[in-house]
């Protein structure tokens, strides 16, 4: 951000007074954009991909299907979440100080499988193939065409009892709904907009520019396909995390008329609904309201916000609406279901080598050998193993000298033949 010493100096006293109340017209707050939209590439197939809701388990194919949208001459009413540059404003006052507060979010995320209920999938056991992802999204332009713009998609896997958690602005281990509620995904760095290191296993970078949008007048939904190709255990969940970056910079001057706008279709949530969204407590900056009425000036370390009871009564709580495609990796019970460890021990080796593992159901299982070179150089099929802790042994006396590979079943784990 370009800044001169003026512009610092006058960003610095409306730190000063963030404290005091700020007045707001009303009816120029966008709490959530609920449009008339048309969808540029294709309608949402509720049969092949399903948005993040979940029943009862037959044919994972077929899971997950979305209430068909209220259709109309001129489109289909969806409703959408700005994640810049005035996304989600949030109006409300503090209970304590009696002062308003306001907020805004830079990132979404939700669920994308529903393994919190296991028991309800067809087989429980089943690893979990996510195969694709679609986000569907609105883009409008203020800027030339040489701009452009970033979105980031962050994948997370975790246990299920690590994924969410619950927080108010002050950190407090519970907050009632129908407070300014933020739920946390693993916490992200309030400076750069990410999860925490170490939580985000993948992130894809997807280049936004004049191709990508639409008028602000006619919006169309448009999708963004994007190919997954990763596995989750059935005891763990799947979480995607959508942020975007402007390709510019800006002036203290500007309004929202000199912004590019990257809008996310989500769902509204009642609180009887389950799962929630997850919202991550620090995916967003809190801002003065960017209108073309109020200026944009941030303060990106934002603790003056405090919890409160939003008064507005549209408010309800929404999530990503992600669209995906998966499958199960084990389509019968002759294949392994759940190895949750493999160990190879000694390793470097002399005459032999012992496999542990541990399995939650198994009925038979092949075990293969490759050198360096990728030639198979032992093979063996293991059968009637049960659940929980296993132990093979395997003799090496024959193998030369080198580096392995031993393969059980989908996982892996390299030793050294002294």
């Amino acid at each position: 951000m370009k800044i001169s010493f003026v512009s610092f100096c006058l960003l610095f006293s409306f730190w000063l007074n963030a404290q005091k109340p700020i007045t707001y017209d009303k009816n120029h707050l966008k709490l959530s954009l609920h449009k008339y939209v048309n969808f540029s590439e294709e309608k949402i197939q509720f049969k092949q991909y399903g948005e993040t809701w979940f029943t009862t388990v037959i044919d994972l194919i077929n899971l997950g299907e979305i209430p068909p949208l209220s259709s109309e001459p001129w489109g289909q009413k969806a409703l959408l979440v700005s994640l810049f540059p005035d996304s989600t404003i949030i109006l409300g006052i503090d209970p304590v100080t009696q002062e308003t507060y306001h907020a805004f979010i830079h990132g979404m995320a939700d669920i994308i499988n529903p393994s919190k209920t296991p028991s309800q999938w067809a087989d429980q056991w089943t690893d979990i193939l996510i195969d694709s992802i679609k986000i569907p999204y609105v883009y409008t332009r203020n800027t030339s065409d040489s701009i452009i713009d970033t979105m980031f998609v962050d994948y997370i896997k975790s246990r299920p009892d690590s994924l969410l958690s619950y927080y108010d602005l002050n950190d407090n281990d519970k907050a009632d709904f129908g407070e300014f509620l933020h739920q946390s995904l693993y916490h992200t760095n309030r400076y750069t907009n990410k999860l925490d290191e170490g939580q985000v296993f993948r992130t894809d970078t997807i280049l936004l520019t004049s191709s990508d949008s639409t008028t602000a007048d006619d919006f169309f939904v448009k999708f963004k396909g994007i190919d997954v190709n990763d596995s989750v255990k059935s005891s763990q969940r799947y979480g995607v995390y959508i942020r975007f970056h402007p390709g510019y910079e800006w002036d203290l001057n500007d309004t929202i008329d000199n912004f590019n706008e990257f809008l996310l279709l989500t769902r509204e949530q009642n609180e009887s609904e389950s799962p929630r969204q997850i919202w991550p407590f620090s995916s967003g900056f809190c801002s003065y309201t960017l209108t073309k009425y109020i200026r944009y000036n941030m303060h990106t370390e934002a603790y003056y916000l405090l919890p409160g009871i939003v008064p507005v009564p549209e408010w309800s709580l929404e999530h990503l609406l992600v669209s995906y495609k998966f499958t199960t990796n084990a389509l019968s019970n002759n294949e392994i279901n759940g190895l949750e460890k493999l160990t190879l021990f000694p390793n470097p080796v002399n005459d032999f080598i012992n496999v542990y593992f541990s399995t939650n159901k198994i009925q038979s299982i092949e075990i293969r050998v490759f050198d360096v070179m990728g030639k198979e150089v032992f093979y063996d099929k293991l059968e009637d193993f049960n659940p929980g802790e296993n132990h093979y042994r395997y003799d090496t006396f024959s193998l030369p000298p080198g580096l392995y590979t031993l393969k059980l079943g989908d996982s892996s784990e390299k030793f050294i033949v002294k």
